[in-house]
């Protein structure tokens, strides 16, 4: 009962910050668009948009190691423990951690600006020097997301949820007194540096005398690092791509049209990631059965379905509402579509999450293709039907990873029931 009782309370504990978290960057999300519209102008603050949008490279960053990290740490403590001590060699792991996932975070970041479509053109003279100080701020990010792994193998699971939750209240504060003193991406660039600084050292903070002085956890294997880098890279094409690829094919104004009704559907991604995230160290001990994780999976999908519905229904009528003749989206289609994309890709990143907790990474060969395929989908979905049609491609591109994650768990599962 204690072991139960302790797992109920990190994972509520985690799941009750992160979800304040989320509730508050889905709120930025729908109405930054309108405020930098209003204090930058339509293509300035589209351009800003896509460029911020960068920051979903950090997760891809830390996707290499984290899991094994995670898991190495949770397994040196008693099942159902939360809290501890950190291994003798955690400065050690956390420098190679630091090299790697800067490394190709820059390799990301460099990427990104040569696939995008030259928005510094138009954020003015400042523009990048802006952009220099976004990039050096999701460094100091990923650092912190660094600590955020050792917190997390500790079954702290709050943690970090409450020091992401002041971070992004400190940022939403500075955006509105940039905007409303002096509106500029030169000093929205320089408070995102700020707030992140911020975070790195609270997170420091956080770990400070939680040392051991024996045992050492290792990285992942270059085999499953390199399997974890390509999954990352497939879910950001897959599910952080559609705003960069957007913006060779909107104008402005629906580019930030776009963004809100994405961003809004990205939520329950978001949240059904965070449960995942809680829910790992948990999945990862030798005490959790496989059905039981599966019947998590089944409870989430069956409690998603109806708060999706309700959104679906608010974003057709807003987009309906917002639109104008000749924009290239349809509400409905765009909508249904970005509803049936978060749906089946809430499922995918559970079935996931647990296949990977329980050891079981074959099927990261199989899922990265497909994933990788959706921007290459959406172009050519965009050149066949017209602009506001590329977001099929990303329809075609969750529903094959949604197929080859359920191929294999059912698979796992019967080979579970085999051997039981």
């Amino acid at each position: 009962m204690t072991i139960v009782a302790a797992r109920i309370s990190s994972t509520r504990s985690g799941m009750i910050w992160g979800l304040l978290l989320f509730f508050l960057e889905a709120v930025q999300g729908l109405l930054l668009p309108s405020l930098f519209r209003l204090v930058l102008g339509p293509d300035a603050a589209a351009a800003w948009i896509v460029l911020a949008s960068s920051t979903a490279l950090i997760a891809l960053a830390c996707a290499a190691h984290g899991p094994a990290v995670v898991r190495g740490i949770s397994a040196r403590l008693g099942a159902g423990v939360q809290g501890g001590l950190l291994p003798a060699n955690w400065y050690q792991l956390r420098r190679r951690l630091a090299l790697a996932g800067m490394g190709l975070l820059l390799a990301a970041q460099l990427l990104f600006l040569a696939l995008g479509a030259d928005p510094l053109e138009h954020l003015g003279q400042h523009g990048g020097l802006a952009l220099l100080l976004l990039f050096l701020g999701q460094h100091l990010r990923l650092l912190a997301f660094n600590n955020f792994m050792a917190l997390n193998g500790l079954r702290e699971t709050g943690r970090d949820k409450q020091l992401l939750l002041t971070a992004s209240v400190s940022g939403l504060i500075l955006i509105g007194l940039v905007a409303w003193c002096r509106p500029s991406v030169l000093l929205f660039g320089l408070g995102y540096l700020c707030v992140q600084a911020w975070l790195l050292w609270a997170s420091n903070r956080a770990l400070q005398g939680r040392l051991d002085s024996g045992g050492a956890v290792s990285l992942a294997g270059r085999r499953e690092a390199a399997g974890l880098l390509l999954l990352a890279l497939a879910g950001y094409l897959n599910m952080g791509s559609d705003v960069l690829v957007g913006s060779h094919l909107l104008q402005p104004e629906e580019q930030l049209r776009y963004v809100v009704v994405s961003r809004a559907f990205y939520v329950p991604v978001a949240v059904v990631g965070l449960w995942c995230q809680l829910r790992f160290p948990f999945w990862s001990a030798l005490d959790a059965g496989w059905a039981a994780c599966l019947a998590e999976i089944r409870q989430i999908a069956g409690l998603l379905l109806f708060p999706m519905i309700l959104m679906l229904a608010a974003a057709i009528a807003w987009l309906e509402r917002v639109s104008e003749p000749a924009d290239e989206l349809n509400a409905i289609w765009v909508c249904g579509v970005l509803f049936v994309c978060s749906y089946a890709a809430s499922l995918t990143v559970c079935l996931g999450q647990v296949l990977l907790a329980r050891g079981r990474k074959s099927f990261v060969w199989f899922a990265a293709p497909a994933g990788c395929l959706a921007p290459v989908l959406a172009a050519g979905a965009a050149q066949l039907w017209g602009a506001g049609a590329f977001v099929s491609g990303y329809l075609a591109s969750n529903l094959m990873l949604l197929l080859v994650h359920a191929g294999f768990a059912m698979a796992a599962g019967k080979g579970m029931s085999r051997h039981a």
